[in-house]
């Protein structure tokens, strides 16, 4: 059940993404803020990230979800950039990819070490 409701997660998140990453969004006060616009791909993909590892880790283990989550995200994110270039109002920019699968990798990473540090206080926990 979980599998099923978090790929309903999963698949509403990369539609609303898309959404976001296709309609005209006037600059206004946002464009005055220097670099703005990265910052949202850093947390956006690296919460896609996270969102398609909670799918993944139902399925395989650790290493191959974050791994999958990293690329999926990252693939996502490239894609979801190679169509804004067909669109009037928004441009392709290899910056905004690089900046996705920074935010993707990090997030991973960030869940990774979170595991790790949770399972050693576990272990030490149950030793007791």
């Amino acid at each position: 059940m979980a599998l099923k409701s978090n790929t309903y997660i999963l698949v509403l998140w990369l539609i609303i993404l898309f959404i976001i990453s296709i309609i005209y969004v006037p600059i206004g006060e946002i464009g005055r803020v220097s670099h703005i616009d990265k910052l949202a791909h850093f947390v956006l993909y690296g919460i896609t990230a996270l969102i398609f590892l909670k799918v993944l880790i139902l399925k395989l283990d650790i290493k191959k979800s974050m791994l999958s989550a990293f690329l999926l995200s990252s693939i996502y994110g490239s894609i979801v950039e190679f169509i804004q270039s067909f669109t009037s109002h928004r441009s392709f920019e290899l910056a905004d990819i690089l900046t996705n699968c920074i935010g993707a990798l990090t997030f991973v990473l960030g869940f990774g070490f979170y595991a790790v540090i949770t399972r050693k206080k576990t272990d030490e926990l149950s030793k007791k």
